[in-house]
């Protein structure tokens, strides 16, 4: 993955962890606890300074009650926008 691509997918996965969070109506205090994640690690994540690996993306899938393939979907929706 290039530079470019690389980092339009990882604002796109901050970006679409924020708007999944605000739909589930949680604190990033709430994802954390949820998740067993520290807080300041998933406040990285939101604002695009550290990309979760897969099983972090899916505890955080499961603490929204979203199947994991939709934040995928939509980051990759996002990513693609910003192309």
């Amino acid at each position: 993955m290039e530079h470019a691509d690389e980092m339009r997918w990882i604002s796109a996965v901050a970006a679409t962890l924020r708007a999944e969070r605000g739909v589930a109506d949680l604190t990033q205090a709430e994802v954390s606890r949820r998740t067993g994640v520290a807080r300041t690690s998933y406040r990285l994540y939101e604002e695009g300074k550290r990309q979760p690996d897969v099983v972090t993306l899916a505890k955080i899938a499961e603490a929204f009650k979203i199947p994991l393939s939709r934040l995928f979907a939509e980051a990759e929706r996002r990513a693609n926008d910003r192309a």
